[in-house]
C-alpha cells in the first residue's frame, strides 16, 4: 500500500525504503497499544496522513547530502524517521520533551537500523540557546506542534543563515501567517513559501510553510522555556 501511495504522489522510494516504511508502520501499531504515539488507528489512514505526509516534505525542499535537519516536537517521530528512510545521506535530529515518547523513537530506529538518526529528549526553548545546536541546522521542520508565532520562536533559533524552517500545516494556515506579523518581524522573517498539495482518499489539503533565515537570530530568543506558548510574539 505504501509504494502504491508514494508511487501515485510522486515520491520516488527504492524497495529497500519502502519496505522500511513498511516495517516502522508495523513497530508503530505494535508500539501504540501500549503508549499513544498516534489517535490514527486505520492502517491506511496512518499511512496517508503520517507516512506519505511526511514524505512529501521531500518533494518541495532541497535535501541535499550532508544536510543536518531537526524535527521539532516529533512524538512517534513524524516527518522525522520517514524523512530519514527517504533520504539517508541527511542526518536527522529528532526533538520532543516527552521522555517516554523519545524512548519509543530510540526503538523505532535501532530496530530499523537507521544510522542517520539523533533522538534528543529537551526543551526546545533549550536546545535554542545551546550553542551545540543554535543556528546549526540547514532545515527545521514541525508538525501540530504549536500556533505558528509560537513555532517560529521556538524554531528559527535553530535554522542556520541560509537555512529553511518547514511548518507543516493545515487549511487554517492563513489565520496563522496573519498573526504571525509580529513574530516574524521580531525574528527577521519575510513572508514565507507556501507549497499546497492533496493528500489521496479525499483526506485533504496540507500546506508547508518554507520560511528562509537570511539573518542571524537575536541572542534574546527564544525565551525561557514556557514563555513562547505564555506569551507569543
Amino acid at each position: 500500500m505504501i509504494e502504491t501511495l508514494c508511487k501515485n504522489a510522486g515520491v520516488k522510494l527504492t524497495k529497500g525504503q519502502i519496505q522500511l516504511l513498511e516495517r516502522f508502520t508495523e513497530l508503530m501499531e505494535a508500539k501504540n497499544k501500549v503508549l499513544n504515539l498516534t489517535s490514527i488507528r486505520d492502517p491506511k489512514e496512518f499511512m496517508i496522513k503520517q507516512i506519505l505526509n511526511s514524505l512529501m516534505v521531500g518533494k518541495f525542499v532541497n535535501f541535499e547530502p550532508g544536510n543536518s535537519v531537526a524535527d521539532l516536537g516529533t512524538g512517534g517521530g513524524f516527518p522525522g524517521i520517514p524523512l530519514a528512510i527517504a533520504h539517508p545521506e541527511v542526518q536527522f535530529f529528532l526533538v520532543d520533551s516527552v521522555q517516554k515518547k523519545i524512548r519509543a523513537v530510540q526503538e523505532f530506529v535501532e530496530q530499523l537500523g537507521l544510522k542517520n538518526v539523533k533522538a534528543l529528549s529537551q526543551r526546545i526553548e533549550v536546545l535554542g540557546q545551546d550553542l551545540d545546536y543554535r543556528q546549526r541546522f540547514n532545515f527545521v521542520t514541525a508538525q501540530a506542534l504549536a500556533p505558528l508565532p509560537v513555532l517560529l520562536e521556538l524554531a528559527i533559533p535553530l535554522v542556520r543563515v541560509g537555512g529553511q524552517f518547514i511548518a507543516m500545516k493545515g487549511p487554517s494556515f492563513k489565520e496563522e501567517l496573519v498573526l504571525s506579523k509580529n513574530a516574524m518581524n521580531s525574528l527577521r522573517l519575510n513572508e514565507p513559501k507556501v507549497e499546497s498539495y492533496e493528500l489521496p482518499e479525499g483526506v485533504g489539503s496540507r500546506h508547508l510553510l518554507v520560511f528562509q533565515k537570511t539573518q542571524a537570530t537575536l541572542p534574546k530568543y527564544p525565551r525561557a522555556v514556557g514563555i513562547p506558548n505564555k506569551s507569543p510574539l
